[in-house]
């Protein structure tokens, strides 16, 4: 520094009165603080070096904190390089969002220094809610300024947390939208998945699900503690096709040896001390069959030597009626609320027997999916394994969810207390029962499958 080589130092940044209680310190080791001084002893302190005058000045402003001085503490603490303090405040403030988000000094920061204090809050003490409101009252304080920075801070936001009553009023009230309408689709896209995951724990609020063999032994399986119980002893050599329809249990196609069969067997979970009954057969015999229950009434069947047409089963009338289908309908059946979908051909029918119709195609390679209200899961298969996608039928609209890199099969999967489980096999760890939670979009091993032609069929209770 220059000052070295002269004889008078002229201190410009230092009152009178803060020098005094600095040369106090220095020759006393001891100083009077208080509001008032506090900021400008901290200040001298760090320009003329002396750590223990600045640890001396962070230790009296962190005992006096509270919610409406911790922004200006952890600010000073910040402009002064006190790290230390900087992260114990810094701390107080997360612990304490909620009193500080009611601070108007909050509104009047800069954008980095405000995106910097958001990331400072603890979302076990603060609700989303209160962090969405905040970012809005900051931008609306100086809109013209402020309102580019909104889809920054929008994209700080856990959606997932926030209630669904909430998210609906913004959608509707907030202006900002209009300029930035990505902001107000990530909502929606947030709405829609909140309201089908209500859907589908509401339609399967049970924690276990029915696990099917391919010689038909069915059981129970608690997918929480992994408790399995037997219910019905298998008494086939295999089946084409099985479904469930309400509290009953159909297998298409049972046989008690290599040959095809028409056969057709029912089991009422409400009376399992019956077991399997006949019921009426198939047209035709088929060794493989495509199946999937529309509106609760109606079996689908379809099987690869008579892909011309497609069997439909009226589980009321237990009569089988023969309809056409469109032969590019060959991987999966899928029924919607009011609609049953065939992929990869991406075609839709009304009603069992209707004319099929063409859908505009979303997503490439679809190996198989399930359904819940309008939406539907598809699995699909790309180049890193096994990816998820959420197709609304109604927007025609589909996003890709996650990707299970590594699995190369999915064999089954159904709701289970409102998310997806799924049999899959992965290429390091074999065969796999995964549950897929869709408010975190994300996937977890439930256990480990030893044969997996004891997972033939997963069906939710």
């Amino acid at each position: 520094m220059k000052e070295k080589y002269e004889e008078t130092i002229k201190l410009t940044e230092i009152s009178a009165k803060t020098l005094k209680l600095i040369l106090d310190f220095i020759y006393t080791s001891k100083i009077t603080l208080d509001d008032e001084n506090v900021y400008q002893v901290l200040h001298a302190a760090d320009y003329l070096i002396i750590p223990d005058l600045k640890r001396f000045c962070c230790k009296y402003l962190l005992e006096d904190q509270h919610p409406s001085n911790s922004l200006k503490i952890w600010m000073a603490a910040k402009k002064f390089n006190a790290s230390h303090w900087e992260n114990k405040s810094g701390q107080y403030i997360s612990d304490h969002f909620f009193e500080l988000s009611k601070e108007a000094s909050l509104l009047e920061l800069k954008f980095e220094e405000f995106k910097e204090v958001v990331e400072l809050k603890n979302k076990n003490v603060v609700k989303e809610e209160t962090t969405y409101t905040l970012i809005v009252s900051w931008v609306e304080g100086n809109l013209q300024k402020r309102k580019d920075f909104f889809p920054e801070l929008f994209a700080m936001l856990e959606l997932d947390e926030i209630s669904k009553h909430f998210l609906s009023q913004r959608v509707q009230d907030q202006k900002l939208f209009v300029d930035y309408p990505t902001t107000q689709n990530k909502i929606l896209q947030t709405l829609s998945k909140q309201v089908l995951a209500e859907d589908c724990q509401r339609f399967n609020p049970s924690s276990s699900l029915l696990v099917l063999s391919s010689s038909g032994c069915l059981s129970k399986l608690n997918i929480r503690n992994n408790l399995k119980e037997n219910i019905l002893w298998s008494r086939f050599f295999g089946f084409a096709g099985a479904v469930k329809v309400d509290n009953c249990i159909y297998l298409l196609g049972c046989r008690t040896s290599y040959t095809a069969s028409n056969s057709v067997e029912k089991f009422n979970l409400n009376f399992p001390e019956s077991g399997w009954k006949k019921s009426t057969p198939m047209p035709k015999e088929n060794h493989s069959l495509l199946t999937s229950v529309f509106k609760n009434s109606h079996i689908f069947a379809k099987g690869s030597s008579w892909s011309a047409q497609t069997h439909v089963f009226d589980v009321k009338s237990r009569k089988w009626t023969s309809v056409p289908c469109d032969q590019n309908v060959t991987n999966t059946f899928i029924p919607t609320s009011d609609r049953i979908y065939g992929f990869p051909s991406w075609q839709y029918c009304d009603v069992p027997g209707a004319q099929w119709k063409p859908v505009a195609k979303k997503v490439e390679n679809v190996l198989f999916g399930i359904a819940c209200g309008s939406n539907i899961y598809l699995f699909a298969e790309d180049e890193n394994g096994i990816s998820l996608h959420l197709y609304d039928t109604l927007q025609e609209t589909a996003t890709k969810e996650n990707t299970m890199t590594g699995t190369t099969h999915v064999k089954d999967a159904c709701f289970v207390n409102g998310n997806i489980v799924a049999v899959v096999k992965s290429l390091n760890e074999g065969w796999l029962l995964k549950e897929y939670e869709l408010q975190k979009c994300e996937w977890r091993v439930l256990t480990g499958i030893k044969d997996e032609q004891d997972f033939n069929k997963i069906f939710s209770l």
